[in-house]
């Protein structure tokens, strides 16, 4: 039952073509994941950061249409595992003509984590 569930957790971002959000497994994992993705961000919105800590990145709110306002948040899945999260808010909700930029960015930003996550190895244990 619990893997059933699991998939169906997944199936809304399969749908949309997302993949799920990369994962660090430990301490030194996260803390490069995280450091990187402090830079990402204000990449992938244009807008610099607002406000920065340990489960949360947040840049200005945009007010221009090239620009989003951007999110990144570190969320415990168990284990001491975190999944670190990019979202991406246009500056008119539902602005339909950047969804396709947003989606872009998202990927390319879980790409960087997933290097960033592949480079650091965890110890075994």
């Amino acid at each position: 039952m619990n893997k059933l569930w699991m998939l169906a957790a997944l199936v809304p971002a399969v749908a949309f073509g997302q993949e799920a959000a990369p994962v660090c497994r430990c301490q030194a994992q996260c803390s490069a994941m995280w450091a990187q993705a402090t830079k990402d961000v204000e990449n992938a919105s244009g807008m610099r950061l607002r406000i920065a800590t340990d489960a949360l990145l947040e840049t200005y709110v945009s007010n221009s249409a090239s620009r989003q306002t951007g999110t990144v948040t570190k969320t415990p899945v168990g284990d001491g595992s975190y999944q670190i999260e990019l979202a991406l808010e246009p500056w008119v909700r539902g602005q339909k003509d950047v969804q396709g930029v947003i989606a872009q960015n998202i990927a390319h930003f879980n790409q960087r984590q997933n290097a960033i996550a592949e480079a650091t190895k965890c110890p075994a244990g």
